[in-house]
């Protein structure tokens, strides 16, 4: 992968170049006639330092097929993002789509809404996530939780609405210089519904409800410095770090 930025005034530009196909394991590398045949770009514009209005467009060539020949993916997104001048909290809202393509003609398209927020006060610290997307439903293996790969043409058999509230709360038990210890807890309420009928895939089946509940419990050990915000590089990235939300912030997940 290979990313430029420029920055002049309140303008942010930002492009892309990378190969499109998706490591099928672990060790799975980059195929080397792959390199380079996707990029993407992005234009941020920073009316003040607290402020982010972002948008982005993205070409991925054959990602579910790395021999190639697969459908290509066209990708959008468009964000705002405001933050408060102590870094204490923020708020992001975000629009996103991708399309399948063959050729000129548009197979697929699945869209996402997010909305989040985080504050902290003093020790604490709370989050909460919004978020409804649209995700294919692909056919799947003896092992009903996977999938082939790659992928072939006939591979959703159906699309699925998810609704996905998170809220978290988290308590810094110790932050002393470049090491910090913090407990929390998570909670999520997933709803999915098919929004295709007929359809090859019912979700409520496969999961034995509409209505799925996750808890999570951990703790966050963090060494050193603090990272950066994911995606962001260079004189792109902002100058202060972000907080994380569980080793991650909300809006990197």
């Amino acid at each position: 992968i290979a990313i430029g930025a420029l920055r002049t005034g309140r303008l942010i530009f930002e492009g892309g170049a990378f190969n499109g196909d998706e490591p099928t394991g672990p060790g799975d590398t980059p195929n080397r006639n792959r390199y380079w045949d996707s990029w993407s770009g992005r234009i941020t514009f920073v009316p003040w330092p607290q402020g982010e209005f972002q948008t982005s467009y993205a070409r991925v060539k054959s990602p579910e097929n790395p021999t190639g020949g697969g459908a290509d993916q066209r990708k959008q997104s468009a964000s705002i993002r405001l933050e408060d001048v102590q870094h204490s909290g923020y708020a992001l809202f975000e629009w996103a789509r991708t399309g399948d393509y063959v050729g000129s003609a548009r197979t697929f398209a699945f869209t996402s809404l997010l909305a989040e927020t985080w504050a902290r006060y003093d020790r604490l610290s709370g989050a909460l996530r919004i978020e409804r997307t649209e995700r294919p439903d692909e056919q799947r293996l003896v092992d009903a939780f996977r999938t082939p790969i790659p992928a072939t043409d006939l591979s959703i058999a159906g699309r699925s609405r998810w609704t996905i509230v998170t809220a978290r709360a988290a308590f810094s038990l110790v932050n002393v210089r470049a090491f910090t210890i913090e407990p929390f807890a998570e909670v999520a309420r997933a709803h999915v519904s098919p929004t295709l009928r007929p359809s090859g895939f019912d979700p409520r089946q496969f999961y034995g409800s509409d209505r799925i509940w996750s808890v999570s419990v951990g703790a966050k050990l963090a060494f050193g410095m603090s990272h950066m915000r994911m995606g962001r590089y260079g004189v792109a990235a902002t100058r202060k770090p972000d907080a994380k939300m569980g080793g991650m912030k909300m809006e990197d997940m």
